[in-house]
């Protein structure tokens, strides 16, 4: 006699699994800290074949394009340096590599952005600057411009879990000669320095806090989620420890803090929870917009808006 099975449990918000089947650091760093804000990203987001509809906003100002370019050169320049052997580059050298990368040869052209003059000039500045103050040990160098990818589970509400992948591009990963600490450094083109642990700017001070304040408030996300990509790999097994440096160009100052192997359960649990949240709130905002009962979560079309010119555009670096 046949048995009659159980229906499968229904997927909780599928269209969000179906739309990210990979969720992003810099997704999930914008909704944790603005909803609405994330909202109006994805409504702007701009698919690109062959990315798993990964995160890519549709609009950026003149100093994030300048920025993505200015890594873009640093990336070109650390590969030099591993095929060349060196621990350092000359400034006129990284700076050949802005040349070629402010052409964007091969950029489809509605992803191509304007660059202005004093743009061009800061970055300039910014690269020689980098190629001064930056060495490296040529053997700790693991990866370049790596991404990670890592899956973690959420409950399903029907004694189930619900898997999700994340991940991350870091610019540069190192692995000391031990293979039991990594080092992520990260790269800031801004004046501000986060305050340092007890000065006057930092009010959330408290005795017996971890070292973690003494990077900025981006910082402390990447930091975290970095380690988690790093700790859930299955080819770092070995590794303990896992150091954000932030390194402000301008400045020449960096600020690191470390995260341990044992903060990984920690890690696992709010990222699941991240996870979680991204998921329940864009199907709600799915709903809304189709113009059922919804929540206004990641915002309403009417709270999102449509582009519509005006004196703002002239912030804008995208073709016309």
């Amino acid at each position: 006699m046949a048995t009659l099975e159980a229906p499968p449990a229904p997927v909780p918000y599928p269209t969000a699994q179906a739309h990210f089947p990979v969720l992003r650091q810099s997704l999930l760093a914008e909704f944790s800290d603005c909803q609405l804000q994330a909202g109006f990203d994805l409504r702007m987001a701009i698919p690109k074949p062959g990315s798993q509809l990964l995160h890519t906003s549709g609009y950026t100002t003149h100093r994030q394009s300048a920025g993505r370019l200015i890594h873009s050169s640093i990336g070109r320049a650390l590969r030099h340096m591993v095929e060349e052997r060196m621990e350092g580059i000359a400034p006129e050298t990284i700076i050949g590599f802005w040349e070629q990368e402010i052409r964007q040869a091969g950029v489809p052209v509605e992803e191509t952005f304007a660059l202005p003059a004093h743009e061009d000039a800061h970055a300039r500045k910014t690269l020689r600057k980098w190629a001064r103050d930056n060495r490296f040990t040529i053997a700790d160098i693991y990866g370049i411009e790596e991404r990670l990818t890592v899956p973690i589970h959420y409950p399903d509400g029907s004694g189930g879990f619900v898997r999700r992948l994340l991940t991350g591009q870091m610019d540069l990963l190192l692995l000391d000669s031990s293979g039991t600490h990594a080092s992520v450094p990260d790269w800031k083109d801004t004046w501000k320095l986060p305050a340092k642990k007890g000065s006057d700017d930092d009010e959330d001070d408290l005795e017996g806090d971890d070292e973690d304040d003494a990077l900025s408030a981006e910082g402390y996300f990447q930091q975290q989620f970095y380690a988690l990509l790093i700790f859930l790999s299955p080819a770092f097994r070995a590794v303990q420890s896992v150091t954000l440096r932030e390194f402000y160009v301008r400045r020449s100052q960096p600020r690191e803090a470390t995260l341990w192997r044992h903060e990984l359960p920690r890690l696992i649990s709010y990222f699941a929870a991240r996870a979680e949240a991204f998921d329940r709130c864009y199907e709600a905002a799915v709903v809304t917009r189709r113009g059922r009962v919804g929540r206004r979560v990641l915002g309403t079309p009417a709270q999102w808006g449509e582009p519509s010119p005006g004196a703002h555009c002239s912030y804008s670096p995208g073709p016309m």
